[in-house]
């Protein structure tokens, strides 16, 4: 089990068993929960999963529930999980798509270091290889 933290989060891996309050949560922790690459956002205050990191495959995702969004989490747990995903199961890259118009996503892509490939019909694809993980 993988488990990383920072003075506000934990990120471990994602359990079947993750109660969460969120549906959208519920139906990643349904779909993803015990898949290699996939991991629980856990807010140290308060122990409750307030988000995941979802990469079983190259496409990756970072969900934050909506009443924890724009405190920075969403930043720290795709920095923990790249370090996851590259540093300790060995995948060589990962990509993620956001509409253009979502500034949080665009900056919390920034601040984990992904390259911008290509922007077209309002989406904007992101990728990050190991090398490039590795220079960050």
């Amino acid at each position: 089990m993988i488990s990383l933290e920072t003075d506000a989060i934990i990120l471990r891996s994602l359990s079947k068993r993750d109660i969460v309050r969120d549906c959208s949560l519920s139906a990643a922790v349904f779909d993803c929960g015990d898949r290699e690459g996939c991991f629980a956002v856990v807010k140290k205050a308060t122990h409750e999963v307030i988000g995941v990191v979802l990469c079983p495959e190259e496409n990756l995702t970072v969900e934050i529930i909506p009443a924890e969004r724009d405190l920075g989490y969403g930043g720290e747990a795709l920095v923990l999980g790249l370090f996851a995903l590259f540093g300790m199961i060995g995948r060589s890259r990962v990509s993620a798509v956001c509409d253009e118009q979502n500034i949080p996503a665009i900056k919390t892509c920034h601040r984990g270091g992904l390259v911008k490939v290509s922007g077209e019909k309002g989406r904007i694809l992101w990728r990050l290889t190991l090398a490039e993980w590795e220079l960050l």
